[in-house]
């Protein structure tokens, strides 16, 4: 066999090509090289396709994140604005003291400092302390920027004041009034003139309470000069109690009513003046129910 001097695909020139066995093994490794380099570009193309994927897939969660976080100072703005509003229409100010102030001077003057609302109000129940006194408030004096203010009140233990039992016979008015100087919350007034007729006002108990206390006199406003006569009574009009006030001159009592199913109050003027007198004031007068 002569000399093979022409070139075959993939076979350097000039060289002599390999024959029988020996060329098909060549060919058979050329074909498995090519396949090779194919399978190779595909996983290539492949990985590259997940790669842009995941790459997407980062963009987008960034986008999402970004999104989410623009939101939500959306709403954080949003609600400092709402809690920027409440604040100015509770009109913040500043606490002043009232701490042993009766509590209607205490109203009056948390009104004065700017205060617009109602305070809450905590009894504590004393048999030393001078009921409807403040005794301690929150917050305290001098703080700024108030919006709610809690009052703790002194209060008889077990009491009930006779204005919040109600007559059930004669006229009378309850309320503030001053006796003396000193301000009642929970009065009970009768009011007298110089030609007035005696004046009775029952309240019915029904042996509920076992003692009645507190203080009478008149209104400061009434007509100097005048006295009168002021008495309480049982359901068998037995005197239980009797003095004579007028203006600066008050009388305290306390009484046992554990028997009495009806109490009676009687005022009557004894010297008036010829002119108009104002009302006698049973100052916050209480009775401490049975236990």
């Amino acid at each position: 066999m002569s000399d093979q001097t022409t070139s075959e695909v993939g076979y350097p020139s000039g060289e002599p090509f390999p024959s029988g066995p020996n060329k098909r093994m060549l060919a058979i490794a050329a074909v498995v090289a090519v396949v090779a380099v194919a399978i190779a570009g595909i996983v290539a193309v492949s990985a590259g396709g997940d790669n842009k994927k995941s790459s997407t897939a980062t963009t987008v969660g960034a986008e999402s994140t970004t999104s989410s976080l623009e939101t939500t100072t959306s709403e954080a703005t949003t609600t400092t604005e709402e809690a920027t509003t409440t604040t100015e229409f509770m009109a913040p100010f500043t606490m002043p003291n009232v701490v042993d102030l009766p509590l209607v001077e205490a109203l009056a003057a948390l009104k004065d400092a700017g205060f617009e609302g109602e305070p809450e109000i905590v009894e504590s129940k004393s048999p030393s302390k001078t009921p409807g006194i403040v005794l301690e408030q929150s917050p305290e004096a001098e703080t700024e920027e108030v919006i709610a203010v809690t009052l703790t009140v002194s209060a008889l233990p077990d009491q009930t004041f006779l204005a919040d039992v109600g007559a059930t016979q004669g006229e009378y008015d309850t309320g503030v009034a001053t006796v003396k100087g000193d301000i009642y919350t929970h009065g009970v007034w009768q009011n007298n003139c110089w030609n007035c007729s005696e004046q009775e006002t029952t309240f019915t108990l029904s042996q509920r309470y076992t003692e009645f206390s507190g203080r009478v006199g008149v209104a400061d406003e009434f007509a100097s000069g005048s006295v009168i006569q002021v008495e309480i009574f049982d359901q068998d009009n037995k005197s239980l109690f009797k003095a004579n006030v007028k203006v600066g001159v008050v009388a305290d009592f306390s009484i046992d009513v554990s028997s009495v199913i009806q109490l009676k109050l009687v005022s009557i003027s004894i010297t008036a003046q010829r002119r108009p007198n104002g009302y006698v004031v049973w100052a916050d007068p209480v009775l401490i129910a049975k236990k």
